[in-house]
């Protein structure tokens, strides 16, 4: 991929968190771990590498919340909370716009990102498997950023 793309990347993937100062280095995690879980499964060595270019970019949406949401320093209320969740489909909407299959990757990990296996994940609810992208992957990841481990690394290294 060409240098100018990759830069755009990776600053699309940081705009998502310009007003959202509790996240560092998450989203450079979560590309991580993402690639490291989908080489663990199996994926072949160029979808491993489009995952990881386009998980960066799974907040995208972020650009589209209130800053006093973002950085509200206690739990949000249920009213701040449906606000929150909208960010998954402003981060579609964003990268949606573009053909190339990185940004259509981005997309729709920005879109599924909070679905779970068991339905209650959100912006649809979705149960069991999406169509596209693996959601397990993308789940499995999400837990061991958010608490700061290594795990998923751990995890890939066994081969689960």
């Amino acid at each position: 991929m060409q240098q100018s793309n990759l830069d755009a990347i990776s600053m699309l993937g940081e705009a998502g968190y310009y007003n959202d100062t509790d996240t560092g280095v998450h989203i450079w995690r979560m590309a991580s771990y993402a690639k490291e879980l989908a080489i663990a499964c199996g994926w072949d060595a160029a979808a491993c590498e489009a995952l990881e270019q386009a998980a960066p970019m799974h907040d995208m949406g972020k650009v589209g919340i209130p800053t006093e949401i973002l950085r509200k320093p206690g739990k949000l209320n249920a009213q701040e909370w449906e606000i929150m969740k909208t960010h998954t489909r402003i981060g579609y909407d964003i990268l949606r716009k573009s053909d190339a299959s990185v940004f259509q990757l981005a997309a729709e990990i920005a879109l599924r990102h909070h679905e779970r296996w068991d339905g209650s994940g959100y912006p649809d609810g979705l149960l069991g498997e999406p169509p596209g992208i693996r959601r397990s992957n993308w789940s499995l990841c999400r837990p061991c950023a958010a608490i700061g481990c290594c795990v998923a690394m751990r995890c890939t290294s066994a081969r689960f």
